[in-house]
């Protein structure tokens, strides 16, 4: 999903899930037995994104270390894709394409923007 405050990430992300979801299609009609599993992972308590969003977003940062364990038992589970947090990844994402006002909004909704204010966050 795109996310305010996030550009460069979120532009190199959407190119990621390009490559890689037409790469999974070409191994898929040359049979090469090689298995993609994207990862769409919400907040995650990570050095750099602590220091990057933390004093913004408002919910708590979801644990790196059970994050790093959904992602193993994706890839071991050849899951196309993996949603972890669910609750923060798989269910907004059912709302982009038939509320997209509304999950926009809900986006925004989650992040602290008075400390936006005078601070050193890039919009860009």
């Amino acid at each position: 999903m795109a996310s305010p405050l996030a550009v460069p990430y979120s532009a190199t992300k959407f190119a990621l899930d390009g490559f890689f979801s037409s790469l999974r299609q070409e191994f898929i009609l040359k049979s090469v037995n090689v298995s993609i599993t994207l990862c769409i992972i919400s907040f995650i308590n990570t050095e750099s994104a602590l220091k990057v969003v933390g004093d913004l977003v408002r919910y708590p940062a979801s644990p790196k270390e059970e994050c790093a364990l959904e992602i193993i038992k994706g890839g071991v589970l050849r899951q196309w894709e993996m949603y972890y947090k669910y609750e923060h990844t798989r269910i907004p994402l059912l709302f982009r394409d038939w509320a997209p006002q509304l999950l926009s909004s809900f986006m925004r909704s989650g992040l602290n923007v008075e400390n936006l204010k005078g601070s050193n966050h890039s919009l860009y």
